[in-house]
């Protein structure tokens, strides 16, 4: 039996048509093969880099096992332009610790959307709950539908929870693990249209400091590997920079208050 509850991501690189286009054959295989393939597989083991540096900090040998099991369950299926990634959820575990599995699922969606910021290769991308079915490459159900298609609503690069998965999620905003890595925004969608949304900030351990131009880092992203930047393309290209340098803002802020609590005591 394939069918799983769970937690999935859909992503598509924006630009990608272009890619191919403006490089030959090689270079193109070169891309695919260095950096789209490897993209999954070096953000799993960043992570799990990442938990071992820190495993002091958890303190919980039951939920020690936990984190890694997650981690470990967290899997992956690229097609053409494409990235699903899948979480399986046990009920009776999810129920007692879901922050944990959605923390470390939104930590894992954002590794991963940073590392292909970095790479010049800038996903959009939903993350839904719910059920579907996988067996090899092949894999269907509302979960998957729905994420795809807010996914392709979307006018920036970056992530948001879709309507099932933003009903777990809002009762724990609040909460550190979740309120790190979510917050609301007013998303820019297709036909100028907009929407109030639960955001993914992808760059929530970066602060202001560690970038020295954000408008420069957002077009050579969108410029990288030959891409050529359409009026359509700088619409998007203009509403990630924004959100950006509101995900930048809300760093700061969470830097600040931890900085005064410290301070207090």
């Amino acid at each position: 039996m394939n069918k799983k509850n769970g937690i999935v991501a859909f992503f598509d690189i924006l630009g990608y048509q272009n890619i191919i286009i403006n490089n030959d054959v090689e270079q193109v295989a070169n891309i695919i093969t260095e950096t789209i393939l490897e993209l999954p597989i070096k953000v799993q083991s960043g992570i799990k880099e990442m938990l071992t540096r820190s495993s002091s900090i958890i303190n919980d040998n039951k939920k020690n096992e936990l984190v890694y099991k997650v981690i470990n369950d967290i899997d992956f299926l690229i097609v053409s332009d494409s990235i699903l990634i899948f979480l399986p959820v046990d009920d009776a575990s999810f129920d007692e610790w879901s922050n944990i599995y959605w923390g470390l699922f939104f930590f894992y969606c954002c590794f991963l959307l940073n590392e292909s910021f970095v790479k010049g290769l800038p996903l959009r991308g939903a993350i839904e709950y719910g059920e579907y079915f996988r067996k090899e490459n092949c894999f269907a159900g509302k979960s998957i539908i729905n994420s795809y298609v807010q996914a392709n609503e979307l006018e920036f690069s970056g992530c948001v929870i879709c309507d099932n998965a933003a009903l777990k999620i809002k009762p724990m905003l609040n909460e550190e693990l979740i309120g790190i890595f979510a917050f609301e925004y007013l998303a820019p969608l297709k036909n100028n249209l907009e929407k109030r949304m639960i955001f993914l900030n992808w760059i929530a351990y970066r602060s202001k400091r560690t970038f020295f131009d954000v408008r420069q880092f957002t077009i050579e992203s969108f410029h990288s590997h030959n891409k050529d930047i359409s009026n359509r393309v700088l619409n998007k290209l203009n509403n990630t920079e924004k959100i950006i340098r509101y995900c930048l803002i809300l760093n700061e802020r969470r830097h600040n208050e931890k900085r005064t609590a410290h301070d207090a005591t």
